[in-house]
């Protein structure tokens, strides 16, 4: 997120500051950004987290010239009570979110129709009513191109955890020595071990 904030505000002072103004021997001003992420994913997150520029750079330990900032705020039911009552908005939305991951989770629906159902309820329930009733077909929409993507990208990362162990286990490396250095669970590492022993 950090280096996707300094290609965003770079942008932003391109288009917004005036060119000549970078030449003229006064100093100029610019607008001082603050950089925010609200987080709303399923892996367990602290109420508040610090990333920063640097944590990417290759060398780390010593002082850097550039550095951004940026804090995230885990928008979950249950989380940061206080900002949660400052922001109807945002206790509203993490209502809604709650809502789609129980309808999926605990009633099974599929994700369009957990979409879809959220949107109905909370619009009855009086949960971003105003903003659902208007915008509801396009929340859908988004929320599932969303949530396919992170869904497919943790799919292909776990393919490619299985290719990995796949071709330690053919070099000899031990059943535990894979999950400890794949993240894959102990059973999914048997099965790749039934899978080599067939093709044997």
């Amino acid at each position: 997120m950090g280096l996707r904030f300094l290609l965003y505000i770079a942008a932003l002072y391109e288009i917004s500051i005036d060119k000549k103004a970078m030449y003229k021997g006064n100093p100029m001003s610019i607008a001082n950004p603050e950089f925010y992420v609200i987080y709303n994913g399923k892996e367990d997150y602290p109420e508040k987290a610090i990333i920063k520029l640097s944590d990417l750079f290759e060398i780390q330990g010593i002082e850097n010239n550039l550095e951004l900032v940026v804090t995230v705020y885990n928008a979950n039911k249950g989380y940061n009570q206080k900002i949660m009552e400052q922001s109807r908005t945002l206790n509203e939305y993490a209502e809604f979110v709650a809502k789609v991951r129980d309808y999926i989770d605990n009633i099974g629906l599929e994700l369009t129709a957990a979409l879809k159902k959220a949107v109905e309820d909370c619009i009855n329930e009086n949960i971003l009513r105003e903003f659902l009733q208007k915008h509801g077909g396009d929340v859908v929409n988004t929320l599932f191109r969303e949530w396919n993507l992170d869904e497919a990208l943790e799919v292909r990362a776990e393919e490619k955890a299985e290719k990995i162990a796949e071709n330690l286990l053919k070099d000899g490396m031990s059943k535990e020595f894979v999950v400890k250095n794949t993240e894959l669970s102990i059973k999914q590492v048997e099965k790749i071990i039934k899978k080599i022993n067939k093709n044997k």
